[in-house]
C-alpha cells in the first residue's frame, strides 16, 4: 500500500524556476501630495538587485511631481485589505523609485491562524514526508517534500517544490534566485496571531537556517488570508538572500534533519537575554563565510570574537571594562582559551604561511599571529605588508572562520539524549596540536558534550559539522565555544573537548531518549 501524502499548496506547481521576483501590487492609487490618480505597480525583486521597486503611470499628464530621492506617498485604491492603505517610497525619477523593505501592508491588527511564506534560495535541505499536487488535467504528482520545523510554540510546515533538484542545478549554474519552498507558519496550539507577532519568529527561522547553511536565505513575503481566501495583510520586502553554491555548510543532511539545529538555534536567537549577541555572532559567521574579499572575512570574524570576549569577560564575569579594553586583542583571545582550560600550542604545520609569518615576527601562538594579521590589515608597516606572503591571509581566515559557528552551537542548552546517540569521553586536544590533516579536505571534528553526572556520561546530538581541516578549526574554536556557553543547569551538559579518534563534530539535537 502506498504511503499517504499531504496535499501541497495549490500555487507550488506555478512557481517559476529562475526568478523569485513577485508583484506585490498592480492597481489604482493616488499620489497623496498632488492628489493625482495613477496606476501603481510594486515589485519585490532579487534580480537584478534585491529591493522593492515601484512605477507609477499617471492617468492625466502633468508636471514632474517630485525630484530624485524625494519621499513619495501613495494611497492604494484596490478593494479589500489594501483599500485606503498608504505606502511610502523614494523617487528615482519622475515616474519610478524604490521602497524600504519590511513594511506589512493591510489590516495588520487582524489576527490570523497561519501565514504563507516563500523561501528564497533555501536549497536542498533533505527529504521529508510525501506531498501530492493535482494538475489541471487531474494528473497527480507525488514527491517527498514536507518537513516540519518547530520553534518554541511555533511550527513551520516547509514544502519543497516538486522540481527542486533541477531548479537547484539551474540556480547554481546561473547565480539566480527562485522560490524553492513554500511554508506555512502557525502556532502549535493554533491560536491566532497578528502581523506584529510574526516578524521576530520569521527572523529567527531565517537566521537559524542561514547559519546552518552558511549563506543567507529567507522566508519572505509572508501573507495572511481569511477563511474565504481573501488577503488580510502581506509583507512588502525583498530581504537578503544569497545565490546557491560556493560556500561550505557545517550541517550535513545525512547526520541530522535540519529541523534540529533550526529549532535549537532559533530558540537561542529569541532568548531575551542572550539573543542579541547570538544573532550578531550568527550573522558574522555567515558574513565571513559567504563571500567578499578575504580581508573582509577576517575583519568580520574577528569583530565577532571581540564581541564574545567582551560579553563573557565584562558583561557576565564583571571584569573591569577599562582594563579589559586596554589589553591587546591577542591577550583577550588568549584569556578565553585559558578560561576554557585549553593549552595553547604552536601553529600547526599544515598552515605553513601563517607559521612562517609567526616565526619571523616573533609571535609564538595562534592568537597572537591572527590578531597581528587583523591589525596589520588596517595598520600595515609597508605598502605590500602581508601581501608578499602567499596564502597568509587565507590561512589566517581559516583560523577565524569557525569560532563564531561553534560559539553559537555550544551556547545551546542541552536537551535529552537523542535516540541511538551517545558520546564518548576523550581527552581535550591542545590548541594547535599537530595532527595529520589535509588542507581543503572535509573532516568531521567531534565536540564532546559531557554530563555532570559522576560517571561522566556524555550527551551528544546528531548535527554533524563538516570541516576542511581539524587544526584550523581547533585553534581558538573550542575555547571560544566554551566561553560562549551559558552556565549549565543541573543535569545538563557542557562542552569538554574534541573526539580526536573519529573527528565527528556533534552538536546536540532535541531528540527523545
Amino acid at each position: 500500500m502506498a504511503e499517504s501524502a499531504i496535499l501541497a499548496h495549490p500555487s507550488i506547481r506555478t512557481l517559476r524556476p529562475t526568478t523569485a521576483n513577485e508583484v506585490l501590487y498592480d492597481g489604482r492609487a493616488t499620489e497623496v501630495n498632488s492628489g493625482r490618480d495613477c496606476r501603481l505597480r510594486v515589485v519585490a525583486r532579487w534580480l537584478p538587485s534585491q529591493d522593492i521597486r515601484w512605477t507609477a503611470h499617471f492617468i492625466e499628464p502633468g508636471p514632474k511631481a517630485w525630484s530624485a530621492a524625494a519621499e513619495v506617498r501613495f494611497r492604494l485604491k484596490a478593494r479589500g485589505a489594501y483599500s485606503g492603505q498608504e505606502v511610502v517610497g523614494r523617487a528615482r525619477d519622475w515616474a519610478s523609485g524604490w521602497m524600504a523593505g519590511g513594511a506589512v501592508v493591510g489590516r495588520t491588527e487582524a489576527a490570523v491562524p497561519a501565514v504563507l511564506v516563500r523561501w528564497v534560495n533555501l536549497g536542498d535541505v533533505g527529504r521529508g514526508s510525501w506531498l501530492e499536487a493535482v494538475a489541471g488535467d487531474g494528473t497527480r504528482h507525488r514527491w517527498p517534500g514536507r518537513q516540519s520545523w518547530r520553534l518554541g510554540e511555533w511550527i513551520m510546515a516547509v514544502d519543497a517544490r516538486p522540481d527542486l533538484g533541477a531548479v537547484i542545478e539551474t540556480l547554481k549554474e546561473t547565480g539566480k534566485y527562485a522560490i524553492t519552498h513554500l511554508a506555512v507558519l502557525h502556532r502549535i496550539d493554533t491560536r491566532p496571531f497578528t502581523a506584529e507577532e510574526c516578524p521576530p519568529i520569521l527572523r529567527a527561522y531565517q537566521l537559524a537556517s542561514s547559519f546552518v547553511l552558511g549563506r543567507f536565505t529567507y522566508p519572505a513575503l509572508a501573507e495572511a488570508r481569511d477563511d474565504s481566501g481573501r488577503l488580510v495583510w502581506r509583507e512588502w520586502g525583498a530581504p537578503l538572500a544569497d545565490p546557491l553554491g560556493g560556500v561550505d555548510a557545517w550541517w550535513n543532511a545525512t547526520a541530522a534533519p535540519i529541523a534540529d539545529p533550526v529549532r535549537l538555534l532559533g530558540e537561542r536567537f529569541l532568548d531575551p537575554t542572550r539573543g542579541r549577541v547570538a544573532r550578531h555572532l550568527a550573522q558574522s559567521y555567515v558574513a565571513s563565510n559567504r563571500g567578499g574579499f578575504v580581508e573582509q572575512r577576517i575583519t568580520v570574524a574577528f569583530a565577532a570574537l571581540e564581541l564574545l570576549s567582551w560579553q563573557r569577560a565584562v558583561l557576565e564575569d564583571g571584569a573591569d571594562p577599562v582594563k579589559h579594553e586596554n589589553k591587546n586583542a591577542d591577550w583577550r583571545l588568549r584569556a578565553m582559551l585559558k578560561k576554557a582550560k585549553i593549552p595553547i600550542s604552536p601553529i600547526p604545520a599544515h598552515l605553513p604561511a601563517l607559521k612562517a609569518f609567526a616565526k619571523k615576527e616573533g609571535h609564538g601562538d595562534a592568537p597572537k599571529a591572527v590578531a597581528e594579521v587583523r591589525h596589520r590589515l588596517t595598520h600595515p608597516k609597508r605598502l605590500d605588508d602581508l601581501y608578499d606572503r602567499d596564502q597568509l591571509l587565507i590561512e589566517a581566515w581559516w583560523l577565524t572562520e569557525e569560532p563564531e559557528a561553534l560559539a553559537v552551537l555550544v551556547a545551546l542548552p542541552v536537551a535529552d539524549r537523542p535516540s541511538g546517540q551517545s558520546g564518548e569521553l576523550r581527552p581535550r586536544p591542545a590548541v594547535g596540536e599537530r595532527r595529520p590533516a589535509r588542507r581543503r579536505v572535509v573532516h568531521q571534528v567531534g565536540l564532546l558534550v559531557v554530563g555532570v553526572d559522576a560517571d561522566e556520561d556524555a550527551v551528544a546530538g546528531r548535527a554533524e559539522l563538516r570541516r576542511r581541516s581539524l587544526e584550523h578549526r581547533a585553534v581558538l574554536a573550542v575555547a571560544v565555544a566554551d566561553a560562549g556557553a551559558e552556565p549549565a543547569p543541573p543535569g545538563a551538559a557542557r562542552v569538554l573537548g574534541f573526539n580526536d579518534r573519529s573527528y565527528a563534530v556533534r552538536a546536540w539535537s532535541g531528540g527523545g531518549a
